[in-house]
């Protein structure tokens, strides 16, 4: 576990602004609930660090709006499979974890390009995220003329107030 202090490498407030402003970060200040994001360019600038170094982050601000911080933990690529490796579904199943941003970790053998399949896309229209407001969605579906069963459930269903 890394921490940093960036107090000392930039003005505190300049440095919270510039991420309210910051078209990857700004959605991390929406709330005060836990919000989970896929890349921060402006942090990674001033960490030193590369969306490489992982895969996934959760934030959540801290302090007043006179003395503001923020609190970021990222997840690494590796800690992501080997939890979904623990996830067994049988011979020739696979395992995708998709962030909102469409980055993509896969365990399994499957070749499915699942982001471009007619179940994934109809997953992801807006009728069906107003369909299924739960985020969860478990059914049948064809793909190469064999049947599938596709279970996902939006990683946005699971904010912490």
């Amino acid at each position: 576990m890394t921490t940093v202090n960036l107090y000392n490498r930039t003005s505190e407030a300049t440095f919270i602004e510039e991420l309210k402003v910051s078209e990857d970060e700004a959605d991390m200040f929406a709330g005060s609930s836990i919000y989970w994001g896929s890349y921060h360019p402006t942090i990674d600038k001033h960490l030193e660090t590369t969306e490489d170094d992982y895969a996934v982050y959760c934030s959540i601000m801290s302090g007043s709006k006179t003395n503001p911080g923020v609190l970021i933990i990222d997840i690494s690529k590796q800690a992501i499979i080997d939890l979904m490796k623990q996830m067994d579904f049988g011979e020739n199943s696979s395992v995708f974890f998709i962030t909102p941003e469409n980055r993509i970790i896969q365990t399994g053998t499957s070749s499915i390009d699942l982001l471009n399949t007619d179940f994934y896309q109809s997953l992801t229209s807006s009728e069906a995220a107003t369909a299924n407001d739960n985020g969860l969605v478990a059914e049948y579906v064809k793909y190469n003329n064999e049947d599938y069963y596709f279970l996902t459930e939006a990683i946005s269903s699971f904010h912490i107030n």
